[in-house]
């Protein structure tokens, strides 16, 4: 009882905590600035560490690449619902094998991430029955969720290309136009740079229109941010990439930071009439109990049937005549007990 009051009561600063992480998320890969072009390995008392890349600072900007979408579609997957985390583990796969393949030497990297999939069997109760009621509540409630998966089951096939692409190729004909390779060194390592900024954008898309809660108007600041890096990742005559962009986006992300400080204040007071609620229902039903110890029985009986079938009538196709009558012997029940 004590861990759920406390869970309640915190509940606007974890939501609170949540939309300042996704808004802030983005300026992460501002940290990147803050390593060496010059040096090529990372030194630690007697530890060094070569990675392979020009420079610590490219090295930095690949690995926050990596981190910023993995930490958003992490924060995804605790915060939807269970057919959604089906399709985002596709995407955090992909996350953490291209991480693996391009920032270290392992040989076998693909089979490390395989543990991801693994993540079902161990978060969801009755897998197997779950996994197939998921896929079934997905087809009732239309094709807004099969579309929804379906994108982010896709978010990472441009960069399954990429992986397959010889690094000698400039550019591709498509007979009608053709494609290049934007300014990068070549036409596999934009398709690459294009496929980590689709994985920010996507899923976060997604989430914005899925989501109802207040803090939702946090994920337009990745959205927001992610648009302008691809604007200028598309600019061939620009040679640097994901630093000026959050300066550029400053406005816009300074309007969606009023919308949310407005959103906060009734979101707050929301919460603390609720908890205030919680706590005089939990006081009277244990006075109720103390007072009339058994007679109380019957009337918890009934409210608890009650709220069952409240919960459960569109899905039980309860009718509302039966629901009304319930309440009735709830009301008669609860005279009962403060007339006796």
């Amino acid at each position: 009882m004590f861990v759920a009051k406390y869970v309640k009561r915190d509940r606007f600063l974890k939501e609170l905590s949540l939309g300042v992480l996704i808004f802030f998320s983005p300026f992460l890969v501002q940290f990147h600035l803050l390593f060496s072009e010059t040096d090529t390995t990372f030194n630690l008392y007697s530890w060094e560490y070569s990675h392979g890349y020009d420079s610590n600072l490219a090295y930095a900007w690949m690995v926050l690449l990596h981190i910023i979408p993995t930490l958003l579609i992490v924060v995804y997957y605790f915060h939807t619902i269970k057919i959604h985390r089906y399709a985002i583990l596709v995407c955090l796969y992909w996350l953490s094998y291209d991480f693996l393949k391009q920032g270290t030497n392992l040989e076998n990297h693909w089979l490390i991430p395989l543990v991801i999939l693994l993540i079902p069997l161990f978060s969801f109760k009755n897998k197997t029955s779950n996994f197939f009621n998921n896929f079934k509540i997905a087809r009732d409630s239309g094709l807004r969720n099969t579309f929804f998966c379906l994108l982010l089951v896709l978010s990472p096939i441009i960069g399954t290309i990429s992986s397959n692409i010889s690094f000698e190729m400039k550019s591709v004909d498509f007979h009608l136009f053709e494609l290049g390779n934007f300014g990068f060194p070549n036409f596999a390592t934009f398709l690459w740079y294009l496929a980590l900024k689709l994985l920010v954008l996507t899923p976060m898309v997604v989430f914005f229109l899925s989501e109802k809660k207040w803090w939702r108007y946090a994920l337009l600041s990745p959205i927001l941010v992610t648009m302008y890096q691809l604007r200028t990742g598309l600019k061939p005559e620009i040679d640097v990439i994901d630093e000026h962009e959050i300066f550029e986006a400053m406005p816009l992300l300074l309007g969606i930071l009023l919308i949310l400080l407005f959103l906060a204040k009734p979101a707050y007071y929301q919460n603390k009439l609720k908890t205030i609620y919680q706590k005089n229902h939990t006081r009277a039903e244990e006075l109720l109990s103390k007072k009339y110890g058994n007679k109380s029985g019957e009337f918890e009986n009934l409210k608890n049937r009650f709220l069952s079938f409240k919960e459960d009538r569109d899905k039980n196709a309860i009718l509302e005549e039966e629901l009304l009558s319930l309440k009735s012997q709830l009301e008669n029940e609860l005279q009962k007990s403060t007339t006796s």
